[in-house]
């Protein structure tokens, strides 16, 4: 059902990838191949926009399967996990956040977790015979595997609560001391960084509060994909011993 192709940059990953998709789609096969490619390269080798959404490419007439193809729109794919797993005004509030609209395009690890959410969101359509990944240049695979883990540490409970406002609900004596340890951290930080700020960063930690949740699903669910016996890996790489290993 899955296939990821994995190397680092410049190895021919997403020539592989294409090459793949367009053999069995040839033999009858219905196939999705995704991208976050930066140069563009899939775009222009398959005729199709790099738009972030979903497209037919035009095959041989004697073709006897479909081949569908999306180079991933980073933003847009996080932005749609963002409304995802929120509701109504938390999902806009979130996604006009000043410090979000900085953040989802800089994390590290942010291209990988797009490219993941993307591939399980295909493979559980159930739409296509196979998806095919070709993953984000990175120089270490194992940055792309520990992707998700990297961004549910940033949004964790125990780092987020700190910049959250206590809600009016009865508080014990520990809550109440760490409460105002954190009341005194962020007057300090208002000072150093300026009081817009500070409100900005609060807001965002509320708004990402409801999606913490969702997105400890996500990861789970990306993980069971890549160790699920229905995926497979390619490794891409050169005689270049940098590459190799």
């Amino acid at each position: 059902k899955t296939l990821i192709c994995i190397g680092s940059g410049g190895v021919g990953k997403t020539t592989m990838a294409a090459s793949i998709g367009v053999g069995l789609a040839h033999s009858g096969k219905k196939i999705l191949v995704l991208t976050i490619d930066p140069s563009l390269r899939l775009a222009q080798a398959l005729g199709i926009k790099p738009d972030g959404e979903l497209q037919r490419v035009q095959l041989n007439p004697n073709a006897h399967g479909e081949l569908w193809s999306c180079i991933i729109d980073h933003q847009k794919t996080f932005d749609w996990f963002v409304r995802q797993a929120s509701v109504g005004a938390e999902a806009e509030n979130l996604l006009q956040n000043k410090l979000y609209k900085q953040l989802s395009g800089r994390l590290s690890g942010s291209q990988e977790f797009t490219s993941l959410i993307s591939l399980y969101r295909f493979v559980s359509s159930n739409e296509y015979d196979l998806v095919i990944l070709d993953t984000p240049p990175s120089q270490h695979t194992w940055n792309f595997l520990q992707a998700p883990e990297k961004i549910s540490a940033l949004f964790n409970e125990g780092v987020a609560s700190w910049f959250r406002q206590v809600g009016p609900e009865k508080k014990t004596v520990l809550k109440k001391i760490l409460n105002l340890g954190t009341t005194q951290v962020l007057r300090a930080l208002e000072i150093l960084t300026g009081a817009h700020f500070m409100k900005e960063l609060s807001a965002f930690f509320v708004a990402v509060q409801n999606w913490q949740g969702p997105l400890e699903t996500y990861i789970m669910n990306c993980h069971r994909l890549l160790i699920s016996a229905q995926t497979e890996f390619i490794l891409i790489t050169s005689l270049d011993p940098s590459h190799i290993t």
